[in-house]
């Protein structure tokens, strides 16, 4: 009895180190919200609208508080052979033809560039109402960056495990 008793408590300890967290914030009208920072499993996620406005958000994988990534200006080099031809024309008149295989190498400057980020998911919810999106298993390697893209302030609710 006491090896099943210590069996089932075992159980019930491992079980709880994976137990789901939850975070709350409220995020302004075209306002962004950074959540949780790294690896992160959502579960669910909990949208709040105000009284008078539909709901709506957009939730991206962002190592901080913004959705747009910028690459940084980069150089290519590029190297090809190819036939280099000369002509010239001596004293007598005669028109010779010189033909060099040559390695051209020439390098091209890329500027940077500025891409926004792919959202996860998009959400919303009627006016007045709480909508919970449950089952979404999505990991979230970067962190959560919450977009709001409704009117009005909204609440959001995250369940999460690290």
């Amino acid at each position: 009895m006491k090896k099943i008793l210590a069996f089932v408590a075992s159980m019930v300890y491992g079980l709880s180190v994976f137990a789901a967290n939850t975070i709350s914030t409220n995020i302004a009208t075209t306002s962004s919200a950074f959540i949780l920072q790294g690896d992160v499993a959502v579960s669910y996620i909990t949208l709040s609208s105000p009284d008078t406005n539909t709901a709506a958000c957009v939730v991206y994988d962002s190592p901080g508080n913004w959705i747009a990534q910028t690459n940084a200006a980069y150089y290519t080099i590029t190297s090809f052979a190819t036939n280099y031809i000369t002509t010239w024309t001596n004293f007598y008149g005669a028109t010779n033809n010189l033909t060099n295989v040559v390695l051209y190498t020439g390098i091209t400057t890329n500027s940077a560039t500025t891409n926004a980020m792919t959202p996860k998911l998009s959400l919303s919810t009627a006016a007045g109402t709480s909508s919970q999106f449950s089952g979404i298993n999505m990991v979230f390697r970067s962190g959560i960056c919450i977009t709001n893209t409704g009117a009005g302030t909204i609440g959001v609710t995250i369940g999460y495990v690290r």
